[in-house]
C-alpha cells in the first residue's frame, strides 16, 4: 500500500513538471530576440487582459490586451498595440496583464495575423539588474 502511494506521488510530481511552462526555446541576447520578433516595445496595459472567446488548438483561452506604447524598439509605429496571448495558468506560458500595470517590455510574433506574446517574451520593467541589463543592450 505504501509503495503504491509512493509511486502515485512520484507520478504526480513528474506530471506537474511536464506541464510547467518552459522558455527554453527563447534563447540569446536581447538583440537576438529583437531580431527574431515582429515588434518590440515598452508599453503600459491600458486594458486588462480579456478573454476573446477563442480557444487554441490545445483548448487554452485566448486573451487580448491593448498597450500604450511608451518606447518603440521595432516595427510598432502605433501609439497603441493589441497583443494576444493565452490565459496564463503556469503550464502554457500564457500571461495576464492588469490594466495600468507596467511598464512591460513586450516582444511579439505574428501568428495567424495577430501579434502574440507569452510570459517568455515579456519582461516587467523594474529597478533590478536584469531589467537594466536587457534595456541597456537594446538602447
Amino acid at each position: 500500500m505504501k509503495l503504491t502511494a509512493l509511486i502515485a506521488l512520484l507520478s504526480l510530481a513528474f506530471t506537474v513538471n511536464a506541464l510547467a511552462c518552459s522558455c527554453a526555446e527563447i534563447r540569446g541576447s536581447a538583440k537576438e530576440v529583437l531580431a527574431d520578433s515582429t515588434t518590440a516595445f515598452i508599453g503600459i496595459p491600458i486594458t486588462e487582459s480579456t478573454e476573446t472567446g477563442v480557444r487554441s488548438e490545445w483548448g487554452e483561452e485566448e486573451t487580448k490586451t491593448t498597450f500604450k506604447v511608451v518606447k518603440n524598439f521595432k516595427a510598432s509605429n502605433q501609439s497603441e498595440v493589441e497583443v494576444y496571448s493565452t490565459k496564463g495558468n503556469g503550464a502554457n506560458c500564457g500571461t495576464y496583464f492588469p490594466k495600468n500595470s507596467g511598464p512591460v517590455l513586450v516582444f511579439t510574433y505574428m501568428i495567424d495575423g495577430k501579434l502574440e506574446t507569452s510570459s517568455c517574451s515579456t519582461l516587467p520593467i523594474s529597478y533590478d539588474t536584469y531589467s537594466s541589463e536587457v534595456l541597456l543592450e537594446l538602447l
